[in-house]
């Protein structure tokens, strides 16, 4: 594991370290007719149910479709960022940008860290614990399945994370079932 640098250093401060706080803002301008879109293969309706908008302003999500990213209690922690043409999928240019771990900001006297590791993409939506539910590697077969009528389907945002694994046995009931695609 990495360990975060963190810029107090510097100034003498001890700072406390948040990770994954809800964020104070959210991007505006997104926008949910863009035709990049369509590359989703998704309804407008699951669109605007996810929110989820082209963003053409500046920064790390300019020309990349924005996904918000909530935590299990449905305050908003962060954005990925998809690629809008799946061919241009690279080493530097990934699929799923998601903000830097090793990049750390202060808000409050506070260094804020983001760690997908200790998220589940859609477990703010699931009303638990439930019978059964769909574990998928990819955030986009999350929309997908939800307009199929599965919406107990939850996404890693990390595959490798052990934390991952508990929130989602803390979905599903004792004796019911996780499927994984």
């Amino acid at each position: 594991r990495r360990r975060v640098q963190t810029p107090d250093a510097a100034d003498g401060q001890k700072r406390k370290r948040l990770i994954n706080p809800p964020l104070d803002f959210e991007l505006k301008d997104l926008d949910q007719e863009h035709r990049s879109l369509d590359s989703l293969r998704i309804s407008r309706e699951t669109i605007e149910e996810f929110g989820i908008g082209y963003c053409a302003r500046r920064g790390m999500f300019q020309n990349r479709i924005a996904i918000p990213i909530h935590n299990e209690s449905g305050d908003l922690v962060a954005y990925c960022g998809r690629i809008t043409d799946d061919s241009e999928t690279s080493s530097h240019n990934p699929l799923y940008l998601f903000p830097d771990m090793e990049r750390v900001r202060k808000h409050d006297n506070a260094l804020i860290v983001f760690d997908r590791s200790k998220l589940v993409y859609n477990a703010h939506r699931i009303d638990s614990p439930v019978d059964e539910l769909i574990v998928v590697e990819d955030i986009r077969l999350v929309w997908l399945l939800y307009e199929m009528g599965k919406e107990n389907t939850v996404a890693l945002l990390d595959p490798s994370a052990k934390k991952q694994a508990s929130i989602i046995s803390s979905l599903v009931h004792e004796q019911g079932l996780i499927w994984f695609l």
